[in-house]
């Protein structure tokens, strides 16, 4: 039924469509998590001036009082365990100094000197000096170990330090630096005087590039850099990212990234929060307010608040905002109403349909009859005598009259190439093989070869073999005397000329369709041919699947056919099911609404795949078949005649097949 199959194919779309929906509801609302937090460590009323967790997992944190810098490894992420601490005692209190991320190395600056320490380790090694040509502003590790040095005069160095050998060297373009910090490959120096920033990307040494300016930098008292390269400040209206204000749950005083795109923030307010360029702040861990200092990795924070310094570690779970959920279960709700509306109408029509069809379109007729016991309805008669009745008709009509069907033809045509030469015996059998085997496109592919410089003589051939006189049927006899009120065929002889010559038939190809519009709205007998008309010959097509495939690309040929099948009735005569289906493909038809059609189609008793397609076919289109047993021609005669007698029309036959 053309319901079930609309059904199925909007149900599909719309399944297709709610994963979408899932997947982009699920997508856009991934900021939305779970956090369960654990506390790991607690250092009541201690607050380093640096604290950081190094990329093998270890919280360090450095102290100072006055020149002595105290580096603590405090303890292995996920044990109990104190890694140490050491002292470095610095030339003066305002040396610059600088510690590796692993907490391994101290480096600092004093009287034009880089000198370089080791903290851990079994043993020590003594502080390696280099001199500098001028004491750096600035002094940096990286955390593949090497040191970034800024000078005043506004040059980058890059040294490893162990050897002290420079592996890049650039001119920045700010002036006057005060802050710098590095994240992985990634470096930025911002001056707050000159209210400039930059970042450059080092994993290309000797080549430094700058990924980012910024020349309006507002006052800020934090800085910090994501692993991808993209700054963030601590102002006094807030934290600054991607050139705008993210709101936050209070003023903001201390910040890290969290991922590349939100911020794990503190300040005057209780708890910390990550907070975002969009979403409202999410809350993932309980502090009190005046949290000072934050870092973030991918499974701890710590922070520095007036109780001391802190260290949890945290796991996060993917979750739906509240207005996602209330998305989902409203798309939900609509697509369970839609289901239960096709369910139901579906139903219904089953129940009809089954109730159906054992009655007939009119009066008296009967669904999937015999041709011989079939009664015509009065619907069908009126039809008929009005003139709105189409006969459909193909090869297996014009076969009663000797007409070769498409593969006797490339048979035939391939033996008379073989008599002109054209064509080598081995070949002909070949072709001759296939088309035998109802390999005819194959046959034809092949035969297509042979003639493709030699169109003139397949359309000589053609052309004399359906166009020759021939004999009309007796069946061809009965159909003239029926007022069909036009003809719709794939045939390419002109048989149904002759039949309906009294009613000066009108022949029109498929690509003519357009003018045979007219002719039908004014209910004028015309022949629709879908493989072409002789007379024209640009609108001959002889192989039938390569008509077939350009009609169902001809907008105006389905539109026609549509608008026969729901004002006319029509009369299929000797066409199979699958015939039909073909014919139809493409055409969109609710038997429902159509008028009643009717397939003449022999079948024997105990062929059960043909009643089975015919069966099919009365499903899909609402066409009712008439069976006859092969070969029953004065059934099929007996049925035209019947038709035949309400037109008042005498039935004066000649002898024929």
């Amino acid at each position: 039924m053309e319901f079930i199959r609309t059904a199925i194919r909007h149900l599909g779309i719309w399944l297709l469509l709610s994963a979408l929906v899932l997947g982009f509801t699920v997508w856009s609302s991934r900021t939305a998590e779970t956090f369960e937090t654990k506390p790991e460590a607690a250092f009541p009323g201690q607050n380093f001036e640096v604290f950081s967790i190094s990329p093998q997992g270890e919280f360090l944190a450095v102290g100072r009082q006055e020149n002595i810098l105290l580096v603590r490894r405090i303890l292995t992420l996920g044990s109990d365990r104190t890694a140490g601490e050491r002292q470095v005692i610095l030339p003066s209190r305002s040396t610059q100094w600088t510690v590796s991320p692993d907490g391994s190395q101290v480096a600092w600056i004093a009287d034009r000197k880089l000198t370089l320490s080791k903290v851990f380790g079994p043993s020590p090694d003594q502080p390696i000096t280099s001199p500098l040509s001028e004491n750096p502003s600035l002094i940096a590790f990286q955390d593949n170990g090497l040191v970034a040095l800024i000078f005043p005069s506004g040059v980058i160095k890059v040294i490893e330090p162990t050897k002290m050998e420079t592996r890049g060297t650039e001119h920045l373009s700010l002036t006057d630096p005060d802050t710098i910090i590095t994240h992985g490959s990634y470096l930025a120096v911002a001056s707050r005087s000159k209210r400039q920033a930059e970042v450059l990307d080092l994993r290309g040494l000797p080549k430094i590039i700058e990924t980012e300016s910024q020349t309006s930098v507002p006052a800020f008292s934090r800085m910090v850099l994501s692993a991808e390269g993209r700054l963030a400040f601590v102002t006094l209206d807030g934290a600054i990212f991607s050139a705008r204000i993210i709101a936050g749950p209070g003023v903001v005083k201390a910040f890290d990234f969290y991922d590349d795109r939100r911020l794990a923030v503190g300040g005057d307010f209780k708890n910390l929060y990550l907070i975002g360029p969009s979403g409202p702040p999410m809350q993932v861990a309980a502090t009190v307010p005046g949290v000072s200092q934050i870092v973030a990795s991918s499974t701890h924070f710590a922070y520095a608040s007036p109780a001391g310094t802190s260290l949890v570690s945290y796991h996060s779970k993917p979750a739906l905002t509240s207005a996602a959920k209330d998305f989902l279960f409203a798309w939900l709700t609509l697509t369970l109403l839609l289901m239960l509306g096709y369910l139901s109408r579906g139903l219904w029509l089953l129940w009809d349909h089954f109730g159906k069809r054992r009655r007939s379109g009119g009066s008296g007729g009967q669904i999937g009859a015999s041709l011989g016991a079939f009664t015509p309805p009065a619907e069908l008669l009126a039809a008929i005598a009005a003139g709105e009745c189409v006969l459909v008709a193909d090869e297996e009509m014009s076969a009663l009259s000797g007409v070769p069907r498409w593969a006797e033809f490339l048979r035939g045509l391939a033996d008379w190439l073989v008599e002109l030469n054209l064509l080598d015996r081995e070949a002909g059998n070949q072709i001759n093989t296939r088309a035998s085997k109802n390999n005819v496109e194959t046959a034809w592919q092949m035969l297509q070869q042979t003639l493709v410089d030699r169109q003139d003589v397949l359309w000589e051939y053609a052309h004399a073999r359906y166009t020759r006189m021939t004999a009309l049927s007796r069946v061809h006899e009965y159909i003239g005397k029926v007022n069909f009120g036009g003809v719709i065929t794939s045939n390419l002889d002109n048989l149904l000329e002759k039949a309906f010559q009294h009613r000066g038939a009108q022949s029109f190809a498929a690509s003519e369709t357009e003018k045979l519009i007219p002719v039908f709205t004014k209910n004028e007998f015309f022949v629709l041919r879908l493989r072409g008309v002789w007379a024209r010959r640009e609108t001959i097509e002889l192989d039938p699947i390569t008509a077939s495939n350009t009609n169902r690309k001809n907008p105006a040929l389905i539109r026609f056919v549509e608008t026969t099948m729901l004002s006319r009735c029509s009369v299929f005569l000797n066409l199979s099911p699958e015939a039909i289906g073909t014919l139809l493909e493409g055409v969109h038809l609710n038997p429902d609404n159509a008028k009643q059609h009717y397939a003449v189609i022999p079948c024997a008793e105990r062929d059960k795949s043909v009643q089975r397609a015919c069966e099919s076919m009365q499903n899909k289109f609402g066409i009712i078949p008439l069976t006859y047993p092969p070969g029953g021609t004065e059934m099929v005669c007996d049925f035209l005649q019947k038709l035949s007698e309400p037109s008042g029309q005498p039935l004066t036959l000649a002898a024929g097949v």
